[in-house]
């Protein structure tokens, strides 16, 4: 069985036309205009079938074009907590059928791919918080608010409905700056329908922070007799095997969801890829290497995007990326760019 391919430029990051729809039903709901809207970014008849793959850039564009002809600049958060759990298809299904929160987290994490390419979706273990991560890999494309906040949203409701008690994360962290009018008890009221817990702004990637003691609550039994039916469906949907992945690209992986967050060490790397530190240096060295150097293409990228954000102070820019204070963060991006920060930021374009 095939699905068809929406036309993108080779290599382009993709995402199933079923999520473009929640957006399309969002807006209809909202008796807005619907059609100028898709006919600026989408090709006729995409919508058709809900497993065509559209280009992801488009499909974020969508929205924040639909947040601001909604005039609701939390769009994204509130789509997150409307949509029904039905309604997300395949994946939904097995997410609810998993047995356990842990068990549930795992299968978001490995068939999210099946649904959007070029993105990080992975759990972590760290102690006695798990990570869930979601990170859009390609920094360039941005804004993105939209779509981070209904996924987490979204994937929190999944992971609640997983379990026979309320339940909540331990934390929820975006990458994009605090949004305007959040000091608004409104704009409060509405992440804590959404998450039930803290949520930070500012972080250098998304994650939902879950105890370790939540992980084998069971489930509610919900859906278990189709899941072998359903993983089966989504497996056929896997993309199939490209060329092996390099090591300094799971390194550079691996750097992102830390920096600014934990210690990127050469042992720590190491032993979140089940390698010694020094068998990591060797490898990264024949691919022509070195961690540090993976770790400075991490912060450049990183807070080149950051800058571009006039809301982000230049100081917690620096501290997200790992940094002592500004004065080394000016340093190094003078090195990297030949301008000092806010010289970088008053030339970029404004993006979140």
């Amino acid at each position: 069985m095939s699905y068809p391919r929406a036309a993108a430029a080779a290599g382009c990051p993709t995402i199933r036309a079923s999520v473009l729809s929640l957006i399309v039903d969002g807006l209809a709901s909202r008796s807005l205009p619907i059609d100028p809207l898709l006919a600026a970014h989408i090709e006729p008849g995409q919508l058709a079938d809900p497993y065509c793959e559209l280009d992801l850039r488009r499909y974020v564009a969508v929205f924040e074009a639909a947040a601001a002809l909604s005039r609701d600049p939390f769009f994204g958060l509130r789509l997150g907590q409307e949509v029904e759990i039905e309604q997300f298809g395949p994946l939904g299904i097995v997410i609810l059928a998993a047995g356990t929160l842990a068990k549930a987290m795992c299968a978001w994490a490995r068939y999210s791919s099946t649904w959007q390419s070029g993105t990080t979706t992975e759990v972590i273990s760290n102690g006695d918080v798990w990570e869930c991560i979601y990170q859009i890999s390609d920094d360039t494309i941005r804004p993105r608010r939209q779509d981070t906040e209904f996924t987490l949203a979204l994937v929190c409701r999944l992971f609640r409905g997983t379990l026979s008690r309320q339940w909540a994360p331990l934390g929820i962290q975006f990458e994009h700056a605090a949004p305007e009018g959040l000091e608004t008890s409104a704009a409060r009221r509405l992440y804590q329908r959404a998450f039930r817990c803290p949520v930070e702004f500012g972080c250098t990637s998304n994650r939902i922070l879950v105890d370790r003691n939540d992980l084998e609550v069971p489930t509610v039994g919900a859906y278990h007799g189709l899941a072998p039916h359903v993983e089966h469906l989504l497996q056929t949907l896997e993309r199939p095997a490209h060329a092996p992945e390099r090591l300094s690209e799971r390194v550079t992986r691996v750097i992102r969801n830390r920096l600014g967050y934990q210690s990127v060490t050469a042992p720590g790397v190491a032993s979140a890829l089940g390698l010694s530190a020094r068998t990591l240096q060797r490898r990264l060295e024949s691919e022509g290497t070195s961690l540090r150097i993976l770790i400075r293409e991490c912060r450049r990228s990183r807070a080149e995007a950051m800058l571009a954000d006039p809301r982000r102070q230049v100081t917690a820019i620096a501290h997200s990326l790992g940094y002592a204070g500004t004065a080394v963060l000016s340093r190094a991006f003078k090195v990297w760019t030949g301008s000092p920060p806010r010289t970088y930021r008053r030339k970029s374009p404004a993006r979140s």
